[in-house]
Order: C-alpha cells, then structure tokens, then sequence
C-alpha cells in the first residue's frame, strides 16, 4: 500500500502541463480521428498507437471487429505525415486498407489548420467460415475487390479544442454485398474541447458525427473526465441507437493505455454484441 501511494503520488506532482486535445493521443478507443488525414503530426510530433475492437461473444471472443494500427510523425515545419493500417469484419465480409496520410499546417497566433490527404489502397472479400444450406461451401471467396482508396481532410486545433472534416473513400462506393454496400463514401465531424475545472484536472467531452451517401446518420458523444493531468481518466458516453459506453484509462510516462466497454442498445441488428475496446498508445515529445 505503501508503494502504491508513492507511486500515485509521483504521478500527481510531475510538471507537465496539462494534456492538450489531441485526439490521435486521446482516450477515445482505437481513435475516432484516424480517418482524418489532416489529424495526423499536430500537436504530437510522432507516436504510434495500436487498438481492437473484440466481440463480447465468449465464442467469437477471438474474432476482432476492428484492428489499428497508426503512426504520426513530421516531415519539415509545416509537413507532417503518416502511416495507417485498419482491417474491418461484419460477418462473412473483411476489409483491409494501409493508408499514407499527408498534410500541410498552417500557423496562426493560438491555433493551426492542416489540410490533408490520404492516398492508399484496399482490399475486401466475402469468405464463409462454415457451410449453411444457402452456400454449401465454407472458405471460398464469394466477391472480392481491391482497389486505390483516397481520403481528405482538415482540422483545426489548438491547446484545448479541435474541430475536424473529413470524407473517406472519396472516389466512391464499392464491394456491394446484396442490397448494401460495405465500402461506402463517409463524411465525418469531430470535435473536442478540453474544459480545465481545478489545477489538474478536466472534463473533456468529444462529439463525432458521421454520415454516408445513403444519409445514414450516426452520432457519439463521450465526457472524459481527466485527473492528475491526464495520468488517469474515467469515461461515459452513447452511440445513437448503438451502445452506451464506459472506460478507463491510464497515462505513465509516454505510454497511454485505454479500455471501452460498448453495451448494445440495438437489438434490431442480429449481428450486434457487447464490444470490448482497447488501445495502447506511444507518445514521443511533443511538438511545442
């Protein structure tokens, strides 16, 4: 007991400032801003970052719905950069991307505004894992597709707030998969403001809203409520008509490390579960 109070107490009194919006670093998951190439090298210069999302399902347990794996770094004064690989399951159907986000910032006096593009490539297949009356025949490619993906974006920050824009798959819809598409051309909004209540610590709410060319609508809120400059957080937030969500989170050092639980509210989609989210983040100095 005694060590832990030690060590608790360290972490209290290290003189570092406040943490500063940068979502790429946040407690948010696997990130809400990786689709965002504007994002990427703003505050922190470089840091890499690794997340997952996994089926609460004991007997899928080992099936990730979602892999990232990212990393930012600068390339001069105004240029930074970055690397993206993101794999996606929903059901039968898998897609994998590697994406290279570039961006160009420009200075004001208490803020910056990058503009970015992403330029990389996708693959997607349908693959049944076991036999059903329908389809006779488990780990044969049904449809597959590959092709050049393109992304944009812009993004506005500063030492306590963000405000980003960005359309994925810009050249278009692909992969149909029956009456639906599983590539779709997506417009995202994100936002966060950082509100310092006592010396160290803040509540930092973030909003994303994202919708689609079929003008399907999504919307999640999370309140992260920071301690000790960030060293520790507690979080609480909703998907619309998808899940409410709680985490935690742990900062020591340059290491940051988060879990979410996702509990589904939406019983109408069959294939929906309890999530578990985890992300690991690795944050090296910061650009000042």
């Amino acid at each position: 007991m005694k060590r832990f109070t030690f060590i608790w107490l360290v972490l209290i009194s290290c003189k570092i400032g406040m943490a500063q919006s940068d979502a790429n670093f946040s407690s948010d998951g696997i990130g809400s801003l990786w689709h965002n190439p504007a994002s990427f090298g703003g505050i922190n210069s470089y840091s890499v970052q690794v997340g997952s999302v996994l089926n609460d399902d004991l007997d899928n347990l080992q099936i990730p719905l979602h892999n990232l794996v990212s990393a930012e770094f600068r390339l001069g004064k105004r240029m930074n950069a970055g690397l993206v690989y993101n794999s996606n399951a929903i059901g039968f159907a898998r897609r994998y991307s590697v994406e290279i986000p570039i961006n160009y910032t420009f200075d004001f006096k208490k803020s910056r505004l990058s503009v970015g593009l992403s330029v990389g490539f996708e693959q997607s297949y349908v693959r049944p894992f076991y036999s059903t009356s329908l389809y006779p025949y488990p780990y044969s490619t049904l449809i597959e597709s590959m092709r050049i993906d393109l992304d944009f974006g812009v993004y506005w920050y500063g030492e306590h707030h963000y405000i980003g824009v960005a359309t994925t798959h810009f050249q278009g819809s692909a992969f149909i998969i029956e009456k639906g598409k599983f590539i779709r051309n997506n417009y995202y909004l994100n936002a966060g403001y950082q509100f310092e209540i006592f010396k160290k610590m803040a509540i930092y709410p973030i909003l994303e809203l994202r919708t689609d060319e079929n003008s399907i609508f999504q919307m999640k809120f999370i309140n992260y409520f920071q301690f000790a400059n960030d060293h520790f957080s507690l979080a609480a937030g909703y998907r619309l008509n998808d899940a409410v969500i709680a985490g935690i989170t742990g900062r020591l050092s340059r290491f940051k490390l988060a879990y979410f639980y996702a509990f589904n509210t939406n019983k109408l989609m069959y294939y929906a579960t309890n999530k578990h989210e985890i992300r690991l983040s690795y944050n090296l100095p910061r650009f000042q």
